[in-house]
């Protein structure tokens, strides 16, 4: 709403990858196993909190909420057992995986909220300023297509080895163990969701981020002319 009529969402192109991890001492086999638990996020500002809230509400579940400044910070606490319960995005979840192995994932938050959700829970959106999509449309377009068949390339099991390298040549995980643990983590998750589907997707999202935290979204949902259908 701050960018309101500068910037439209051109697709969305990660859905959820949220992960709930036990220290091995706390049994976790659904939302309800949460009551009256202690689970530590990070970042207050991300919309962690608002899906944590919200599921948590869904299920009739009772729990503190804690948040740490950011993900780092967070796998400390995880290294030194110093948390019973957190939740974290992918790929902080293999990295804190590989720095304790006592740790275990009990609950993808993407399948919890599809079970209370009829729309998927979307995590990551490209924007595009207004001003160049109007003078480079058909960039924009050819872009996205790009977009849809990298996100085809790299969620192909059968790429798996050199999706890796890719990513580790970018410098966006430095170990080729961790982002293969990473990327398997992550199929399904990795999408190009544009047009209509799109607009679908995070109108449902930021309808429980409105609900769960209203400041999150500046208090109401965008207008029409932040969705871009070509």
């Amino acid at each position: 709403n701050k960018q309101q009529h500068y910037i439209s969402v051109i697709a969305v192109n990660c859905l959820g990858s949220l992960y709930l991890l036990s220290d091995g001492n706390t049994e976790i086999n659904s939302i309800s196993d949460l009551e009256g638990k202690t689970i530590t996020t990070s970042v207050a500002t991300s919309t962690t909190v608002p899906i944590l809230r919200y599921l948590l509400e869904k299920n009739h579940v009772n729990a503190e909420i804690k948040v740490e400044a950011d993900h780092a910070a967070l796998v400390t606490k995880i290294v030194k057992n110093e948390v019973s319960l957190a939740v974290l995005p992918e790929p902080m979840v293999t990295t804190a995986l590989t720095k304790n192995a006592s740790y275990s994932v009990d609950l993808n938050l993407s399948e919890e909220w599809d079970s209370v959700s009829d729309k998927p829970l979307a995590m990551g959106c490209m924007v595009v300023r207004q001003d160049y999509l109007e003078n480079h449309k058909a960039k924009v377009d050819s872009f996205l297509e790009e977009y849809k068949s990298s996100v085809a390339y790299i969620g192909n099991s059968e790429n798996l080895t050199s999706a890796v390298q890719m990513i580790v040549d970018a410098g966006i995980i430095p170990a080729a163990p961790v982002a293969t643990s990473a990327l398997k983590n992550l199929y399904g998750s990795l999408v190009c969701i544009d047009g209509a589907d799109m607009q679908a997707t995070l109108e449902a999202f930021y309808t429980v981020l409105k609900d769960a935290m209203p400041t999150s979204i500046g208090g109401k949902l965008p207008d029409e002319s932040f969705y871009y259908k070509k």
